[in-house]
């Protein structure tokens, strides 16, 4: 059983293409998931995507500011409401973010218009001027916009940036870093025919970053954001030469990009758990129900320095699985978010 086209519209445009994308082609496996929706949105990328709901009652701006201020608050659908007023604030937020607002952030969120054509370019400008952007809240933006606006469009306006100015992109930037993998994951969620024209302008920067950086997918000298369109446009073959150095080998967090078969066969198993460096749920995704067994030490796991915000993060990306391995150790992570009784 899939979604219908009805379904798919009234979850955002991160799921336009439904089916028929890149992603879902390679990783779409019915029954991972409890419902046809967590079926579609694992082989999407889930986590890495935003998907609505209809408007939420209340205060808008209130239940806006509150929903921001969560750690996990990109694990479940976002009213659609809300959605746009959270892409106005976060454009304007500061290396403060979530913790504190400015001002030009609180101002966003006063605002009651509806999203319109073209503000996604307008908001990605806005985070552009930033001097002081926090890196960890860039690629929600992204995934914001794309439900918002779509893939394409999000896409048009990263690329066209990084065409007009690709100095930052070429720097030790965490947060371009973080675009880059936003960007790829938006490409993934398109059909090969509508990514297709994105694919040799990103070649053609790559060709332009290596007049200067000669040594691609060495880290010791290629910066962030150039490693990551490797990955992003090479698969594999990116990723072996360029995904970030870890102790026991490349990185998982750039593992998405990968096929199954590539993911089995280039990924190592994760050395010991690190603060804010949380497994996901597409391990399971990409590399089948086993690799639960490297999320066994979760209680290690912290998220923004709470070990309460990594425990929610976990259950509820695992809570999508319908494998009873996964619903045990979703029940197990749960119970340790339970207040101990006096």
């Amino acid at each position: 059983m899939k979604l219908t086209k009805a379904e798919l519209a009234a979850k955002g445009h991160a799921f336009d293409y439904g089916y028929e994308a890149q992603r879902a082609k390679r990783l779409f496996q019915e029954g991972i998931g409890h419902t046809p929706a967590d079926d579609l949105a694992l082989a999407l990328g889930y986590p890495n995507l935003v998907e609505l709901a209809p408007d939420a009652e209340g205060d808008p701006v209130e239940l806006t500011k509150a929903r921001i201020s969560l750690p996990d608050r990109q694990l479940v659908p976002w009213p659609r409401n809300l959605a746009v007023r959270a892409a106005r604030a976060i454009a304007n937020c500061w290396d403060e973010f979530p913790k504190k607002l400015s001002a030009e952030a609180v101002e966003a969120l006063q605002r009651d218009d509806d999203f319109h054509s073209g503000e996604e370019v307008e908001l990605l400008k806005v985070l552009f001027e930033i001097p002081s952007a926090s890196w960890d809240h860039v690629a929600e933006l992204c995934f914001l916009l794309e439900a918002l606006a779509g893939g394409e469009a999000v896409a048009g306006a990263l690329v066209d940036s990084m065409e007009a100015d690709p100095g930052p992109w070429n720097n030790i930037d965490s947060s371009r870093w973080t675009m880059v993998h936003a960007l790829g994951s938006i490409l993934d969620r398109l059909t090969e025919e509508r990514a297709a024209p994105f694919r040799p302008r990103l070649e053609a920067l790559i060709e332009i970053y290596k007049e200067d950086d000669p040594d691609l997918g060495d880290p010791e000298y290629t910066t962030v954001p150039l490693r990551a369109l490797d990955v992003v446009l090479h698969g594999g073959l990116g990723y072996k030469r360029s995904a970030g150095p870890g102790e026991n080998g490349p990185t998982r967090a750039e593992a998405i990009f990968l096929s199954r078969e590539e993911f089995r066969t280039l990924t190592t198993p994760p050395g010991e758990p690190e603060p804010d460096s949380l497994p996901t749920v597409q391990w399971v995704v990409q590399g089948g129900i086993g690799e639960l067994q490297h999320m066994k030490a979760w209680r290690e796991y912290e998220l923004k320095g709470s070990k309460q915000a990594a425990y929610r993060t976990l259950s509820t990306q695992l809570a999508r699985l319908s494998a009873p391995e996964a619903a045990a150790l979703a029940a197990a992570i749960a119970a340790a978010l339970k207040p101990k009784s006096s």
